[in-house]
Parts: structure tokens; C-alpha cells; sequence
């Protein structure tokens, strides 16, 4: 009698899959059996919760295993409801296939971006490098020329002008070419007035003391942008 009424369970519980092992380790423990049963009189009107048995109507009692054996439906579906709050018990969806394509083709694409971007970040700052030893070269050399002949004009002999006039247009064809690279830099712009103004031949003629300033306002300059070009993030950078 009692089975009889079980096997006449509701449509809905014909579609409830299996469950998972440790779902039905979970729900028959001893610590949650009177749970499952109120679960399953929940899902059921048809059923009393007593305790950690169940009172079918017009009937005696079940155990849960027997009332498992005779509906094992509607049993899963009481035992997966039970175990839905239970994170480590909760089935897990299916992976669908699509997103795991597309998680693929993103990740291929943003590593080869990732790549790329580096490898024109190095050749970026290798370029900054090499445009910063060249201007330190032609600006040692023409701190050199300036200061030997604006000495040699301060002590009464004579200077070497070839040596520097060749260090003086040497420099400033470099800040030209740094000019054009960065034009956003006032320093280069004011770093070639210097020279070009403040320390022509004309000016050195007056003696070490004359240039001492502007050739200290050049170091300066010079200094930030060598700073500048060996990183690749300065072209943000306007500069004092």
C-alpha cells in the first residue's frame, strides 16, 4: 500500500536527474536526515515529515532509504534542493563551448598584443638609449672645445676655433634631430637657444668667466633629457 502511493508520484519528479555521490552521503548522514525529510514533504504535499521519517497520506511511515527505493525521483530532487545551499556539494554547470572558444582565441590574442606591445616598448627605449649616448658624445665633446677656448681667450693665447666650431655644429644638429623626435620638450628647444645664443663663438670669445653660466644652464638641460629619452614613457612628458 505504502509503495503503491510512491509509485504514483507526481510527473515533475520523473524529469529529476541522479544525484551525485557525496549529495546522497550528505543528505542520508544522521546530522541531516530530519532535514531531507521536511525537504521532501516541502516538495510534496503528499507527505508528513516525522522526524527522519516520512508519512505518506493515508498510510504508515517510511524510512528515507525505502521511500528512495520506491521513488528514487522525487528522493533527488528533496536531495538536491537540501544540498543547493551547500557550496561544495552544487553541480556545477556544464562548460559550454562557445565561451571556452572564445576564452582561447582571447587569451591567444591578448598574449600576442601583450608581446607585441613589449617588443615595440624595447625597441622604443634601445632607440631612447642609443639617441642619449649620441648626445652625451657631441655634448662632452663640445664642453671640451667651449671651455678650452673660452680659457685659452681668458689667458691671452690663441684658441683652436675649427675644434670649436665642429663640437659647437656637431651639438646642434643632434638637439635638431632630438627636436624633431620629441617636439613636445621645451628643454631640447631651450637647451639649442643656449648654444646657438649663449655660447657661440662670438660669446666664448669673452673669456671663461663670460660662459660659466650658460654652459651650467646647458649641463642641466642636456641632464633631463638624457633622462628622458632612455624612457619609453616620457614622450607624455612636457618637460620644465
Amino acid at each position: 500500500m505504502v509503495l503503491s502511493v510512491l509509485l504514483a508520484a507526481p510527473a515533475w519528479a520523473a524529469d529529476i536527474p541522479d544525484i551525485e555521490d557525496e549529495q546522497l552521503v550528505y543528505c542520508l548522514s544522521s546530522s541531516h536526515r530530519d532535514n531531507l525529510a521536511s525537504a521532501a514533504a516541502a516538495l510534496d504535499p503528499r507527505l508528513t515529515a516525522i522526524g527522519d521519517r516520512l508519512a505518506p497520506q493515508k498510510s504508515g511511515t517510511l524510512s528515507l532509504e525505502q521511500w528512495r527505493a520506491g521513488d528514487p525521483a522525487a528522493f533527488a530532487k528533496a536531495c538536491r534542493a537540501l544540498t543547493a545551499a551547500v557550496p561544495a556539494l552544487k553541480q556545477e554547470d556544464p562548460p559550454n563551448p562557445l565561451w571556452n572558444a572564445l576564452s582561447v582565441v582571447f587569451t591567444t590574442l591578448s598574449g600576442g598584443l601583450i608581446a607585441l606591445v613589449a617588443a615595440e616598448w624595447r625597441t622604443a627605449a634601445n632607440a631612447g638609449v642609443e639617441r642619449a649616448v649620441r648626445l652625451g658624445d657631441l655634448a662632452d665633446d663640445f664642453f671640451s672645445a667651449a671651455g678650452d677656448y673660452a680659457e685659452a681667450r681668458s689667458a691671452g693665447r690663441p684658441p683652436s676655433a675649427q675644434a670649436f666650431d665642429t663640437a659647437h655644429t656637431a651639438l646642434v644638429r643632434e638637439l635638431d634631430r632630438v627636436r624633431r623626435h620629441r617636439p613636445q620638450w621645451p628643454k631640447v628647444a631651450a637647451a639649442r637657444r643656449t648654444v646657438q645664443e649663449r655660447l657661440s663663438r662670438q660669446e666664448a670669445d669673452q673669456g671663461a668667466e663670460h660662459v660659466r653660466e650658460p654652459l651650467e644652464a646647458l649641463r642641466n638641460d642636456l641632464s633631463w633629457i638624457d633622462g628622458a629619452l632612455r624612457r619609453p614613457w616620457i614622450p607624455f612628458r612636457k618637460g620644465g
